[in-house]
């Protein structure tokens, strides 16, 4: 049995090495050709779309850094519309409890946090579930993003929307001026069980129904540019896609607490391991998710979307698909920043907490920004430029 895991252990790191070391810091990959943006001037810009995920635990203490430079970046920006979008994960570990569970008041704190930024910078405001609002992906899933959806229309006075609604798949269509649609979805339905997802009243029943709702709003888009959000990337090169770090595979117990230091030299690479094979419906590795994100990808590349923007894995990227981006906005929250390498398409990726801004300008064209946060959030750095058509 010993042999067994100390070579499982081996052909472990063995991979780790295969795929390349961790990011440090910014990396920008300058063997793909792309077009960098050098424009800022807000009397351009008919539209600012902002994306962040994975920002279900701020900071109780302060602001959190990538909220507090978020929050100031749309209340300064004077365009004409402003447009946040939470891409999932709002509230850790296990969503919106019931009103009378004992840590509700924290949940409440946690999505208040996000709903602030909204708020206070005068932006329309939108949230989409990932799987920790569905209750851990568990069986209280489909209330529990219910129940946050309630909390959180009715905290805003209807001023911030909760999308899809009902616990439904979607997708959802925003159409943004004469130039863009925005076609959002959950994708947590899909990989959820199906026997604690629900599809009363709701436009799509079934996965294949939501596949083909997305294809009719690519086709309906007419002249518009497409962006296509959700929560699941379907590429990603951090840990839901199978890079763990060499301390991933020392100090394991960090994936569930990041203090803890101890070290399990040996077994500690079967965590990762497990993860590699697809344990759990999360990672890129497992039957369903491969599914999801095969149907996702002949979609997109048979209908060309300037763009398509997730969270999931917690830490940004930017991917050249086959004739689309794949944007992967997770770094809302430092304390959660993990493993994070880079492939092949990899056109951009940081290791830290940040978000993006997508700006629509009024002649047509769209630039990528990839803002970090400085000096807690009291400043911001665009670190990343990119004209997305």
């Amino acid at each position: 049995m010993k042999h067994k895991i100390l070579t499982l252990t081996l052909l472990n790191f063995a991979a780790l090495i295969l795929t390349g070391c961790s990011v440090s810091g910014v990396f920008i990959n300058d063997e793909i050709k792309f077009a960098t943006a050098d424009t800022n001037k807000q009397n351009e810009v008919a539209a600012s779309i902002y994306l962040i995920g994975d920002v279900g635990d701020p900071s109780a203490d302060k602001q959190e850094p990538s909220l507090a430079s978020l929050q100031k970046d749309a209340s300064e920006n004077s365009v004409p519309e402003k447009m946040i979008f939470f891409l999932g994960d709002n509230i850790y570990d296990f969503g919106m409890q019931a009103e009378d569970d004992a840590d509700r008041k924290e949940m409440e704190r946690r999505i208040d946090e996000q709903m602030k930024v909204i708020l206070e910078s005068n932006s329309k405001g939108y949230f989409i579930p990932g799987n920790h609002d569905w209750d851990y992906w568990g069986k209280d899933g489909a209330n529990a993003v219910k129940r946050q959806e309630k909390y959180v229309e009715e905290k805003s006075d209807g001023k911030i929307s909760f999308l899809p609604d009902n616990a439904c798949p979607g997708p959802e269509i925003i159409d943004v001026q004469d130039d863009l649609r925005i076609i959002l979805f959950d994708s947590q339905w899909i990989l959820q069980d199906y026997r604690y997802r629900s599809a009363d009243g709701c436009s799509s029943k079934s996965e294949d129904e939501v596949y083909k709702n997305i294809e009719a709003a690519f086709k309906s888009a007419g002249n518009r540019k497409v962006l296509v959000l959700a929560h699941h990337p379907v590429d990603s090169h951090g840990e839901h896609g199978g890079f763990f770090s060499w301390e991933a595979h020392l100090f394991p117990l960090r994936a569930f607490v990041k203090e803890l230091w101890i070290p399990f030299p040996v077994i500690g690479s079967l965590y990762p391991l497990a993860r590699n094979l697809g344990i759990t419906s999360q990672d890129m590795s497992s039957s369903v998710y491969k599914r999801m994100a095969n149907r996702l990808d002949s979609i997109y590349t048979k209908y060309s979307p300037v763009a398509v923007a997730a969270g999931h894995d917690h830490s940004m990227q930017v991917l050249q698909m086959n004739n689309y981006l794949m944007l992967v906005s997770g770094g809302g929250l430092a304390a959660r920043i993990r493993s994070l390498t880079t492939g092949k398409n990899t056109i951009f990726a940081y290791d830290d907490s940040g978000y993006m801004r997508i700006d629509l300008l009024k002649n047509g064209r769209m630039k990528l920004d990839v803002i970090i946060p400085v000096n807690d959030g009291k400043e911001s750095e665009d670190v990343f430029s990119i004209w997305l058509n």
